[in-house]
């Protein structure tokens, strides 16, 4: 038809790369690395630091001393947990008569690399789903200080969601040492935020008309990175009818659908840093040196085709539970 592209015109991919490959691990829809930053690690497993503020939080070793005298032993425990990455991995086949038969133009769509990728990316982010919504992660579980119901449901017009905010801004600092930085809501906490009176005003005083032109609150709010956990995945079982829900709102955790987290993310990883979740991911040693998956592709002659396969190595891990705080209850029906 007259205005289709040509075949000239079109831009077919090359085949997914192992660089290429890590680029899934960004998509603005999942959010498992902005809140549990990936590590590369050299083995498949071994030691991590586990971060206690008590460590060195102290003056009572700051003595002044006399000219040739020793100083004051400082005795400190270094606590470390271990990591052991679990291999995990897909594959697709592409049959010969499929290749040849489709447009060129849908011919890299059907290799199916998108369809792995995207799989893989549901299971990474319901294992820190599973992790940051459990109340035993934080110290002292349901009944401790990083733990609470909101004051007061924040869709009630006359709330201000800044009162819990502190709360758990304020909890972790005097418990971590570290000031948060990141709040992730599921969409239903997110929504209720973008609609809370005090909010908008907010947003009015300080981004003039962004509210009133787009309906978004911005990607910052009280000096934290706002993240919208909008993630979804299909948990019908095979052959069934579709069952599509957000990953992140859930009533079945223990935060149910409508809760916040507060907490801090450490803007450049490693073993022994403060940020309270970690993902360790082998680098694959001579593979793919520092890349955070393999993509194979290989024939199979029995079956006329070829497979695509992607595979991984990963951990979620705790690395401070005390950087980090939950505040439940965040709409009027509680989950």
């Amino acid at each position: 038809m007259p205005g289709d592209p040509t075949i000239e015109q079109g831009h077919i991919d090359a085949a997914l790369t192992d660089f290429a490959v890590q680029q899934m691990f960004f998509s603005q829809s999942y959010v498992a690395n902005l809140i549990a930053p990936p590590q590369a690690v050299p083995n498949q497993s071994g030691k991590y630091f586990i971060i206690d503020p008590r460590e060195g939080m102290t003056d009572e070793h700051e003595e002044e001393l006399m000219y040739g005298q020793v100083a004051e032993e400082l005795n400190f425990i270094i606590d470390k947990g271990t990591y052991a990455t679990q291999l995990v991995g897909k594959r697709h086949l592409l049959p010969d008569g499929v290749a040849r038969n489709a447009d060129v133009a849908v011919r890299d769509m059907l290799k199916g690399d998108n369809y792995l990728l995207n799989n893989m990316r549901i299971r990474r982010e319901r294992a820190l789903w599973r992790l940051l919504t459990e109340a035993d992660t934080y110290p002292g579980g349901a009944a401790g200080d990083h733990w609470f119901p909101a004051a007061a449901a924040w869709d009630i017009s006359t709330t201000d969601p800044k009162v819990d905010i502190d709360a758990a801004v304020r909890q972790v600092e005097l418990a971590s040492g570290v000031v948060p930085n990141t709040m992730l809501c599921p969409p239903t906490t997110y929504d209720i935020l973008t609609r809370n009176g005090e909010v908008k005003d907010l947003i009015r005083y300080q981004r003039g008309d962004l509210y009133l032109r787009t309906g978004s609150i911005g990607d910052v709010i009280f000096n934290l990175r706002l993240i919208k956990a909008g993630a979804m995945f299909d948990a019908a079982a095979p052959l069934e009818a579709a069952s599509i829900g957000f990953i992140w709102e859930n009533a079945a955790s223990d935060a149910g659908a409508d809760w916040a987290w507060i907490g801090y993310v450490d803007p450049v990883p490693g073993l022994w840093t403060a940020t309270m979740f970690a993902q360790f991911i082998w680098n694959m040693n001579n593979v793919a040196p520092g890349m955070m998956g393999r993509l194979r592709v290989y024939r199979d002659e029995a079956r006329e085709g070829e497979w695509h396969e992607f595979r991984t190595d990963y951990q979620m891990k705790t690395v401070n539970n005390r950087a980090g705080a939950v505040i439940t209850t965040t709409q009027t029906v509680v989950s």
